[in-house]
């Protein structure tokens, strides 16, 4: 394991200096590599591309029958045909917003987030979308298991989010909206090294220290 020698010098040492109190000692300090961390979302984001053609091609078509049907009577469509379009397309709009641009959301996600391990528990800042800090002590810390090895994930914990997918209804080209519960894996991501700051967890999770078993944000 090679230490780090330099953590005031880390450019995110005042960020954890401020998280945490006056008795820990700071051990490790990291960052996700933001290139590392949005390798997976340019699929998403194709899936955007692919959403907002076919979203594209209804509402078109929509528009269209509005001036067919505007020509053909001499009222027009109802205002309430226009509402139901204008909430249509903007939720289309949104939704193909959000695919398309989630390489960006993640990197901007990565670029504030901060990892740092102490005598006392490990840490995990974030700064986008929003401030929050999560704190976990050793007997929070259920295992240790690395993923990759230039740069990779140090798992120590999991929990249940809910999540939306899309699934094709049976024997249908439609798709339908379906939430769901996922287990969705907690620790260092898209980190350099990551062998060093596992065995630093490792000797925090062995180091049995009576502390709070409850989590902080």
């Amino acid at each position: 394991m090679e230490l780090q020698t330099d953590i005031q010098d880390h450019p995110s040492y005042p960020v954890v200096q401020q998280a945490i109190s006056g008795q820990e000692t700071i051990r490790w300090i990291g960052k996700p590599d933001p290139l590392h961390a949005i390798r997976k979302t340019w699929i998403v984001s194709l899936f955007g591309l692919f959403f907002g053609t076919v979203a594209y091609f209804i509402i078109s078509n929509m528009m269209s029958f509005n001036r067919g049907f505007s020509l053909s009577t001499t009222t027009g469509p109802s205002s309430s045909f226009r509402l139901i379009g204008f909430f249509i397309a903007s939720v289309f709009a949104v939704i193909v917003i959000r695919f398309v641009f989630a390489p960006l959301w993640e990197y901007l996600i990565a670029i504030g987030r901060v990892y740092a391990i102490t005598n006392e528990r490990a840490l995990i800042i974030s700064h986008f979308p929003s401030i929050v800090h999560r704190s976990f002590y050793p007997g929070d810390i259920k295992y240790v298991q690395v993923k990759g090895k230039g740069v990779g994930d140090v798992i120590f914990d999991s929990e249940m989010k809910t999540v939306t997918q899309y699934k094709k209804k049976p024997g249908s080209d439609h798709q339908r909206m379906v939430r769901r519960k996922v287990k969705v894996e907690i620790g260092f991501l898209s980190i350099p090294n990551p062998t060093n700051a596992s065995a630093l967890l490792l000797a925090l999770k062995n180091s049995q220290k009576q502390q709070p078993q409850k989590r902080s944000n």
